[in-house]
């Protein structure tokens, strides 16, 4: 046998010894089974040893969670009044922003306790206000929009963007449960 190739035991073909991964343990230096067939073995037991694997995996992973946890906590600690009053001067600063993201929170929230399907990102929704002109669709003035599902989420609306469509809280309120489209003939960007 050369020293530039070795025959793999499993599959029985000569290949060159870097086809074979290192083993110090051996007199040649190298595994007895090529790359290959032992990727196939070790894919092979994983697959009979998923359980095992998984608790493993969870049982290494566990005290690093536990210890990333703890130095968060104690970096918080040491940083409190700092980091608060980071957040408090950029919430001051963006108080749209903040807003948005708590109407978006509470949307969310009513989505999932109606169970319904779907969503939409924010920058649909601004696409979608701008696409109308920053105007309700039902009276065509210029104020506050709020998001109202076309068919109610109470109906078996979706929330997906094809079922929103920009009202101001008057109008909103006024439709209540009703299903109107007001974007109807209207080309709604896609």
């Amino acid at each position: 046998m050369s020293t530039l190739s070795k025959v793999c035991r499993k599959c029985g073909e000569q290949k060159p010894v870097s086809e074979f991964w290192e083993c110090h343990r051996r007199k040649d230096g190298f595994q007895s089974y090529c790359k290959d067939c032992s990727k196939t073995k070790l894919k092979k037991w994983v697959n009979d040893n998923i359980d095992h694997v998984r608790a493993s995996a969870r049982s290494r992973h566990q005290p690093y969670t536990d210890r990333q946890r703890e130095w968060h906590h104690q970096n918080y600690q040491l940083q409190k009044d700092r980091i608060l009053a980071r957040n408090k001067a950029w919430a001051k600063s963006n108080p749209k922003r903040i807003r948005e993201l708590s109407l978006a929170g509470t949307n969310r929230r009513k989505v999932r306790q109606l169970g319904a399907e779907g969503a939409h990102t924010h920058e649909e929704w601004t696409v979608l206000q701008e696409w109308c002109g920053h105007r309700c669709v039902c009276c065509d003035e210029r104020k506050p929009l709020s998001k109202d599902h076309i068919v109610p989420l109470i109906a078996g609306g979706s929330d997906y963007i094809s079922n929103i469509q920009p009202l101001c809280r008057e109008c909103n309120s006024s439709k209540r449960t009703q299903t109107i489209n007001y974007l109807s003939g209207l080309a709604v960007p896609a």
